[in-house]
């Protein structure tokens, strides 16, 4: 029969055999569990990579419509400018000349007999001075300018109410 060492040393070996079996199987799963969790890891990532781009590129094409939408827009702002602006000059260059009261001016009437370059001579209605050219062609530079930016605040104001952003 065994000695009592001998059957200790059986168990012994008995544990150590399957416990390095254990750990042996458990290694294996962890590898295997490790290549599963990183396949779907790879997987994820690919996919998420895929739907990324996707978004990009969907992105993009909004961003090139949105531009195309913006470019028309503003290619009919500019129209409705450039018409408000021609009806302005086309106004403009039909303006009579500008004249104020003789009492204003503290100058003699025109038609008095006597011509006077500053007040146009003759050509003024009576009781009346015209204003020298320099200074009417100044006020109606201001006019203009001033019709100008209103025109261009129009365009503004007929595209937001053309957008639903006003009523």
């Amino acid at each position: 029969m065994l000695s009592i060492y001998a059957k200790i040393a059986a168990v012994l070996a008995i544990i150590t055999i399957l416990t390095a079996a254990y750990f042996g199987i458990k290694h294996k799963g962890v590898v295997q569990g490790k290549a599963e969790v990183q396949a779907l890891w790879d997987a994820d990532k690919d996919a998420r990579k895929i739907s990324d781009n996707k978004a990009i590129a969907d992105r993009l094409r909004a961003n090139e419509l949105r531009a195309t939408q913006y470019a028309n827009e503003k290619s009919q702002m500019k129209k409705g400018y450039e018409n408000e602006i021609a009806k302005i000059r086309a106004v403009a260059g039909s303006a009579p000349r500008l004249y104020l009261p003789a009492e204003i001016c503290n100058q003699r009437p025109a038609g008095s007999g006597e011509t006077d370059s500053a007040s146009g001579g003759s050509s003024a209605p009576a009781g009346t001075v015209a204003l020298p050219a320099a200074l009417a062609s100044s006020l109606f530079a201001l006019m203009q300018e001033a019709d100008e930016i209103v025109a261009g605040c129009r365009v503004a104001q007929d595209f937001i109410k053309s957008q639903g952003m006003a009523p």
